[in-house]
Formats: structure tokens, C-alpha cells, sequence
């Protein structure tokens, strides 16, 4: 079975694009799997990662604001470091409890899971003691408070006590003995002020007891000295025991300060034993939480080490489909090759046969007829490039055929066109003529209307000059009786002009009908080169130049009838005022011939002449104008004759240009060979 040139492309293109979907399977196989792995990560891994570093971060969160908490000496830095623990100890259980479901996902790890546990259940624990330890720091913070309020009491107190022990120091007494115990009681107060001073700035225990019991002992001592010095205040000058009292308002004062010492001491001691505390607690506390972090970064470990596994099961997919992708390309690429090296031994004998039959239609060659070598596209091709050969063959033929006959048609047309241009340049010399003819009359009547207005004037002399009256009027008979003649002669030609006129527009008739056919035929021929395509292009060139070239003369034709028919109504006025012209003549020879009679009898009929010769003046101006307008007439119809053979010319040019352009058609469709 022979397959057609479609079938074999066909089967062609089957056998590549079903390489094609081998190749788009494999590769759709091995994207899958790359997707698989990455979707491992980004569901696995990489949550893993993330919630195993914010917890990381949150529980380091923690032991920063556990250690600010410790260090805090202000009440908004205690609650910003409680509300930062607050906060993280509200979000890390579902955290743990999100990664531990993320880790159940994955087969291998189990050990993890056990270390998430293990947090679920201790740090619960951890954040239990350090909010324990951040709530007896805040009861701590408030004795801390107070101390230091008493330490402000005590400053205070030292201020004071400056002033007055300096005012005690320079008053004076009169009894040397009593300014030395003065003054050592003084030195004695400042003693106790700076112990006071000690026991508030101690930081242990130790410090505090052995401060406070040196400052009982200084007590004692003052009470044993004060008793001395009330004596000595009650015996000085008024201003001496005005300093003494005063001095003894400070050491109330004192000793009001030192009845708190107790409770102060209570404060100082839980303060410091409590700090003590807080602080082993803190560095417990923040081993727990890096122990925390520890197990933590090994989850994380552990994530980062499967996202390496995943990715390297991912590396060597890719690998082995892209092999496999390369393979099945080779076999798809040898196959394709030998594909299209039968198919294109197999389509370029048939196209290039076509190629070459084509090409010669192309130089015009329509001699050789093809025939058809097999049944695919090719052959039927070659069928169908026949049939239109052989169309081609019988069109030119018939081209061929017209064209001689629009040749003969335009020969015949230029011959008669040439006996028309002759007919009117006679038409026209004969009209000159009668213009000559009537110019000369017209100055005749002009004379005779002259020599009649004379005549009138010289009536009194009308006898003697009676034979040249005679005489004259014998002549203007002559004259008239020549005008008749010629006007008989100028009636004659303008009838033949008429005639001529008329045998001018039964020829424009022929001339249409041959336009009218040539129009037809070069609308067939440019049909029929419409039919050909590219081939009949030039053909069709042609065919619309002699079309309009047809159009052309069919329009001077309808100019030269329009001339003619003007000239034709003309020529009527022509002959009707020629008529009346004779008729006129007529009455002027019986006129002459009455005046003839009379001359003889001139002598006895004077009386009657004033009468009769302004008749004949009359008469005279009728005839002039008369002559004139004859004369117009004949001016219009010498125009119109020129017009006319004006017309002709261009007829005749035009038939010259049609039978160029008809000889250019004949050599044009002689270059096609069709025998």
C-alpha cells in the first residue's frame, strides 16, 4: 500500500512525539520526586528547625530577664523583666507540643520525641522556681525599699548633726574643763552617726550584728556622759546651754532612730540572708535553662541532619532521571533523524519534477504537457498544474485571435478617421469662403444705403443726374442679381456641409460600437487574466490599458457627436436666414427692375421720388443688418468646423495610440510558446 505524502509525515511526527512523552513522563516522574523531598523539608524539617530555635530563643529570653529581674532597682525594670517571663511562660507549652507532633511525622525520631518529653516535663518545674524566685525577690525588693529609706533618714541625720556639733564646737565657755567635756561629747556623737552609717551599709550578716553591737556600746558611753553634760548646761551662759539642748534634740533624735534599729535589723538581716538565696537559686535556675537549650540544639541537630538526608536522596533521584531523560533523547534524536531522511527522500522527487514544470510555465513554456507519476499529493499537483497549462494554452489562443481582429478593426477606424479630417478641412476652406462672399456684400449693401441717403439729398438735381441714376441702378441689379447668385451657391454648401455633417456622425457611430467592443474585450481579457493569477498579471496590465484606451476614444467620440450635433443645429440657422436672405434678394431685383421703369418717367413723378428713395434707404439698412447677422452665422459655423477638425485629430491620435498599445498586446502574448 502506497501512503500519501501526509501519511508519511504523519507517522513521522507519531514516532517523535511519542518519544517526546516518554521523555515528559520520566521528567514529570523525577520532578515529582524532588517535590516529595522538598516538600519533606518544608513540612518537616524546617518547622522542626524553627520551633526548636524560638524555643531556644524564648527559654534564653528567660534567663535574661531573670538575671534584669535580680539586678532591677526600679519598679517598671521588675515588671517589664516579670511580663517578658509571663508572656514566654504562656507560649512555650503549645510550642513543645507542636514539635513534638512535628517529630512524630518522622520514623527516626524517636529519640527526640523522648527528649520533647523529657522538656514537657521539666521545664514546667524550672519556670516554677523562677517565678518562686522573682516573687520572694519582689517581697525582698520591698525591704530593700525601706532600708533605703532609712538610709535616707540617716543622711539626713548626718546633715544635721554637722551643722550642730560645728555650732556646739564654736560657742564659748568660760571654764576651760567644760569646752574639753563639751567637745568630747561632740567627737562622741559623730562616733555614733558614723556607726549608724556602717550598720546601713553593710551587705552581710556578719557586718550587721558587729556594727549593731558596737553601736550599743556607744550607746551606753553616751548615757554616762549625758548626765555630765546636762550639769554643765544647767550652771553656762544662755547661749552655751541653748547649744547643749540642741545638741540633745540630736541625740532624741538618735535615739528615736536607733528604737527602729530592731525591726531595721529584722529587715537588714532577711534582706541580705534572702539575696543570698535568690542568687544560688538564679545560677541553678540558669543551668536548668542551658541544659534546656542543649536538648533543644540537639532537635535541631536533628533536623538539619534530615534535611540533609532528604537532600541528597533528592541529589541522586535527579541523577538517575537525568541519565535515563538523556537515553531515551539519544534514541529519540537517531530516530527523528532517520524519520526525516526518509521522508525527505521520499517528498523531494515529486517536488522537484513540479519545481521544474512550474518554472517553465513561468518563462512562458506551455508546450510540454504533465503528466501525472503517482497518486499522492505530488501527482495530483501535477494534474492540476495540466489542466491549468492547457486553460493557459487555449486562452492565449484566443487572445492571440482577438487581438488580430481589434488590429484590423483600428486600421479600418484610422482610415475613416483620415477621410472625415480630409471631408472637414474642405468643410471648413469652402465656409471661409462664404465669410469672404458675405463680408464683400455686406459692404455692398453698406454702399448702396450710402449712395440712396445721397440720392435723397440731391433730389432737386434728380433730372440730371436721372442717367446716372439710370445707370447705377443698373448696376445695383447687377450687384444683386451676383448676391443671388451667390447665395444660391452659399445655400448649396452649407446643405453639403449639412450632408457631410451627417455622413460625420454615422462614421462616430461605428467608431462607438468598435470602442464599446474593445472596452468588451479587454474586460474578457482581463478576466481571464484574473483567472491565470500571478501568471496573467502583465496580461492584465495590458488588458486594462486597452481598456482604457477604449474609454478614451469612446469619449471623444461622445465629444465629436456632441460638436456635431451643435454644428448641425447650426448649419439649420445657417440655411433658414440664407433662405430669407434670397427671398430678400428676390424683392430687391423686382425693386431694382421697378426703379428701372420709373427712371424713364423720373422727370414727371419727382414728387414721388423724396418717398421712394427713403424706402430704398430703409430697405438698404433691413438688408445690411440682415448681412450682418448672415455673417455672424457663417463666423459660427467656420468655429464650428475648426472644433470639428480639432476632434478629428484626436481621434486620430487616439486610434494611433490604440493600435500601439493593441501591437504591444500582440508581442506581449507572443512571448507564450503553446505548439
Amino acid at each position: 500500500m502506497k501512503l500519501t505524502v501526509i501519511q508519511r509525515i504523519s507517522i513521522g511526527f507519531l514516532f517523535l512525539i511519542s518519544f517526546l512523552v516518554v521523555i515528559g513522563y520520566t521528567g514529570i516522574t523525577s520532578v515529582n520526586g524532588i517535590n516529595d523531598n522538598l516538600q519533606q523539608v518544608t513540612t518537616r524539617a524546617i518547622p522542626i528547625s524553627e520551633d526548636s530555635a524560638q524555643l531556644s530563643a524564648q527559654f534564653a529570653a528567660v534567663n535574661l530577664a531573670m538575671y534584669q529581674h535580680y539586678n532591677s532597682i526600679k519598679y517598671d525594670q521588675l515588671e517589664e523583666s516579670e511580663k517578658v517571663f509571663n508572656q514566654i511562660n504562656s507560649q512555650y507549652r503549645p510550642l513543645l507540643e507542636r514539635l513534638k507532633s512535628e517529630l512524630s511525622t518522622i520514623e527516626t525520631a524517636s529519640d527526640q520525641i523522648a527528649i520533647v518529653q523529657t522538656l514537657q516535663e521539666k521545664v514546667p518545674e524550672v519556670f516554677s522556681n523562677i517565678e518562686s524566685t522573682m516573687r520572694v525577690y519582689r517581697m525582698s525588693f520591698d525591704g530593700s525599699n525601706l532600708l533605703a529609706t532609712l538610709d535616707e533618714k540617716v543622711d539626713k541625720l548626718e546633715e544635721q548633726s554637722q551643722d550642730i556639733l560645728n555650732q556646739v564646737r564654736s560657742v564659748p565657755v568660760a571654764s576651760p574643763s567644760n569646752k574639753q567635756y563639751i567637745d568630747d561629747v561632740a567627737f562622741h556623737i559623730s562616733q555614733g552617726i558614723g556607726l549608724i552609717k556602717l550598720i546601713s551599709a553593710s551587705k552581710d550578716n556578719v557586718s550587721f550584728r558587729k556594727y549593731v553591737a558596737q553601736y550599743t556600746e556607744w550607746m551606753i558611753a553616751y548615757l554616762d556622759k549625758a548626765y555630765e553634760l546636762q550639769r554643765i548646761a544647767e550652771n553656762a551662759s544662755p547661749r552655751v546651754r541653748s547649744a547643749i539642748y540642741q545638741q540633745n534634740d540630736l541625740i532624741s533624735e538618735i535615739i528615736h532612730l536607733v528604737a527602729s534599729l530592731e525591726g531595721y535589723g529584722n529587715t537588714k538581716e532577711t534582706y541580705l540572708g534572702t539575696k543570698d538565696t535568690l542568687f544560688k537559686n538564679m545560677v541553678e535556675n540558669e543551668q536548668a535553662l542551658a541544659e534546656i537549650r542543649k536538648d533543644l540544639h540537639k532537635v535541631n541537630e536533628f533536623a538539619s541532619s534530615y534535611s540533609k538526608s532528604v537532600a541528597n536522596n533528592a541529589q541522586d533521584s535527579v541523577s538517575s532521571n537525568k541519565l535515563t531523560i538523556i537515553s531515551i533523547s539519544a534514541v529519540a534524536i537517531v530516530i527523528g533523524v532517520l524519520v526525516g531522511l526518509l521522508l525527505t527522500s521520499s517528498i523531494r522527487t515529486g517536488l522537484y519534477r513540479m519545481m521544474n514544470a512550474l518554472q517553465r510555465m513561468a518563462t512562458g513554456d506551455l508546450t510540454e504537457k504533465l503528466r501525472q507519476a503517482s497518486d499522492d499529493e505530488f501527482g495530483k499537483l501535477q494534474k492540476s498544474a495540466s489542466t491549468l497549462s492547457q486553460y493557459l494554452r487555449d486562452m492565449i489562443h484566443a487572445i492571440q485571435d482577438q487581438s488580430h481582429a481589434i488590429l484590423e478593426s483600428i486600421e479600418d477606424t484610422q482610415n475613416i478617421t483620415q477621410s472625415t479630417k480630409s471631408a472637414i478641412t474642405g468643410q471648413k476652406n469652402e465656409i471661409d469662403m462664404v465669410a469672404t462672399a458675405m463680408q464683400e456684400m455686406t459692404a455692398t449693401i453698406r454702399e448702396v444705403s450710402s449712395i440712396a441717403q445721397e440720392t435723397f439729398g440731391e433730389v432737386l438735381q434728380a433730372h440730371d443726374y436721372a442717367t446716372n441714376g439710370e445707370k447705377n441702378i443698373e448696376d445695383n441689379k447687377s450687384l444683386t442679381l451676383a448676391l443671388k447668385s451667390d447665395m444660391d451657391i452659399a445655400a448649396k454648401v452649407i446643405e453639403q456641409l449639412d450632408s457631410d455633417v451627417r455622413k460625420i456622425e454615422e462614421i462616430l457611430l461605428v467608431i462607438d460600437a468598435i470602442a464599446q467592443q474593445t472596452n468588451l474585450l479587454a474586460l474578457n481579457a482581463a478576466i481571464e487574466a484574473a483567472r491565470a493569477g500571478e501568471h496573467g498579471r502583465g496580461f492584465s496590465v495590458v488588458a486594462d490599458e486597452v481598456r482604457t484606451l477604449a474609454s478614451r476614444t469612446q469619449e471623444s467620440t461622445e465629444e465629436i457627436k456632441h460638436n456635431i450635433e451643435t454644428l448641425l443645429q447650426s448649419s439649420e440657422r445657417a440655411v433658414s436666414s440664407i433662405n430669407q436672405s434670397q427671398i430678400k434678394t428676390d424683392q430687391s431685383v423686382e425693386k431694382a427692375q421697378s426703379i428701372s421703369e420709373q427712371i424713364r418717367n423720373i422727370v414727371t413723378i419727382m414728387a414721388r421720388i423724396k418717398d421712394m428713395n427713403m424706402q430704398i434707404a430703409t430697405a438698404s439698412e433691413q438688408q445690411s443688418t440682415v448681412t450682418e447677422e448672415v455673417t455672424k452665422n457663417i463666423t459660427r459655423i467656420s468655429e464650428l468646423a475648426e472644433n470639428t477638425e480639432q476632434g478629428a485629430q484626436k481621434n486620430e491620435e487616439n486610434m494611433i495610440e490604440l493600435l500601439d498599445s493593441s501591437k504591444t498586446l500582440e508581442k506581449i502574448v507572443e512571448k507564450f510558446k503553446t505548439n
